[in-house]
C-alpha cells in the first residue's frame, strides 16, 4: 500500500448540493463539512478568544441558520 501526503485527488461531495469532485475542497468553519465554492462564502466572524474579527469560510446553510 502506498501512502501519500498529496490528497488533492481525493474525491469529495458538497454537503449542500451533492456536487462530486476530486479537485480542491474547502470546509465550513462552523459545521466543518466539505462544501463547493458556490456554496461557501467568506464572512467576518468574531473570534471570542482574541476579540478580533476574522474572515472565515461559512457555508450557505450555516449562514442561513445564523440569520434566523
Amino acid at each position: 500500500m502506498h501512502c501519500s501526503d498529496d490528497q488533492s485527488n481525493s474525491p469529495w461531495i458538497c454537503h449542500v448540493c451533492n456536487l462530486k469532485s476530486s479537485g480542491e475542497s474547502s470546509a465550513c468553519s462552523v459545521c466543518y463539512m466539505t462544501t463547493c465554492s458556490r456554496h461557501l462564502k467568506y464572512k467576518t466572524v468574531l473570534n471570542r478568544e482574541t476579540g478580533l474579527y476574522e474572515l472565515q469560510p461559512v457555508c450557505v446553510e450555516c449562514e442561513l441558520r445564523r440569520m434566523l
